[in-house]
């Protein structure tokens, strides 16, 4: 796992405790295993579903899914998921699959430290681009994501 440093965001004042955090591996994983279990709870205020949810475990191992959180404490604030996908007719790309901040912490700037981390991310790895999709029932999704130029 590697800390990430907060970026300068407008409307964003962090905390000195609040920890950027990039889970990569199946070790950082294990090691982070108590804030990773507190996504489900996150999630579903995105996805309102009661349909069983892979554990992050699950996801990284099958999928290759990483974590970005911010945390505060072990408290996890806001998290995005994504995936590496390696296609030989466009090359490397990410997928950005979730993006999600706890109710009381909207508005105050983590999404957009999340989608600028996840850049951050990308670029060093050799991807071309990151991509999005959104259910279309979401509507401040698609308005955050109009705002960071998605």
């Amino acid at each position: 796992m590697k800390n990430m440093q907060l970026l300068d965001v407008e409307g964003f004042a962090p905390e000195p405790q609040f920890r950027l955090r990039v889970i990569e591996s199946v070790d950082d994983i294990t090691t982070n295993l108590a804030l990773l279990d507190q996504l489900p709870k996150l999630y579903k205020q995105l996805h309102r579903t009661t349909e069983e949810e892979l554990t992050p475990y699950e996801a990284s191992t099958r999928f290759g899914t990483r974590f970005i959180l911010i945390t505060r404490g072990e408290q996890l604030l806001a998290a995005a998921t994504f995936i590496e996908v390696h296609m030989p007719s466009i090359g490397t790309f990410l997928f950005l699959d979730d993006v999600v901040v706890d109710t009381p912490f909207r508005q105050h700037g983590f999404g957009t430290q999340l989608i600028l981390s996840v850049l951050e991310f990308a670029w060093p790895h050799g991807c071309s681009h990151v991509q999005v999709e959104i259910f279309p029932h979401l509507e401040e999704a698609h308005s955050f994501f109009s705002v960071m130029q998605f």
